[in-house]
């Protein structure tokens, strides 16, 4: 993941008119939502995204991922 928000950061400095990021393997997919008994556990796939979305910046355009474990992870990204 750090490699990866590296990259993105270098990416972003260098003023693309867009970013594209391809992830053939999302890491914490399976932490989609909430679990335990109180529901106070991390969302892991989220935080990632969130990640990605602050290292990319606005040039953010889109995301192409392999098998992603829920549908409800492409809504975490701010893509534009």
């Amino acid at each position: 993941i750090m490699e990866l928000l590296q990259l993105l950061d270098a990416a972003k400095r260098a003023s693309p008119s867009e970013i594209i990021v391809v992830l053939p393997y999302y890491g914490y997919a399976r932490q989609d939502k909430k679990e335990g008994k109180h529901h106070r556990g991390p969302i892991g796939a989220k935080l990632v995204a969130d990640l990605i979305n602050t290292a990319a910046g606005r040039r953010f355009t889109s995301v192409i991922a392999i098998d992603l474990h829920a549908e409800a992870i492409e809504g975490f990204f701010d893509v534009g």
